[in-house]
């Protein structure tokens, strides 16, 4: 939070500094993680096989999306996915 009370998340600026990952996971309950921050199932899923696309865990399942994977298999209106870790804001997609 900044002076103004406003979350300083959401300014461009702030959004240019959040780190660019290689890949970031999207829950089947729309949960958008990092490697870091999807929980220990995922961690071990991914582990086990981080070459695949999906994971099934006991809590949820996931798909890995990289940059050029947003466009294609999200709907039209997604650009860039942000991890959703209020500290992380790991991000993939174009630069703006």
């Amino acid at each position: 939070m900044n002076d103004n009370g406003d979350d300083e998340r959401t300014t461009p600026e702030a959004d240019e500094q959040a780190p660019r990952v290689a890949r970031l996971w999207v829950s089947n309950s729309g949960r958008v993680a990092c490697d870091a921050h999807g929980g220990m199932y995922l961690t071990v899923a991914v582990e086990q096989a981080p070459r695949r696309r999906r994971h099934t865990t006991p809590l949820d399942a996931w798909e890995g999306y990289t940059a050029g994977e947003v466009a294609l298999y999200l709907d039209g209106d997604t650009s860039v996915l942000a991890c959703e870790d209020s500290r992380c804001g790991a991000r993939i997609g174009p630069s703006a």
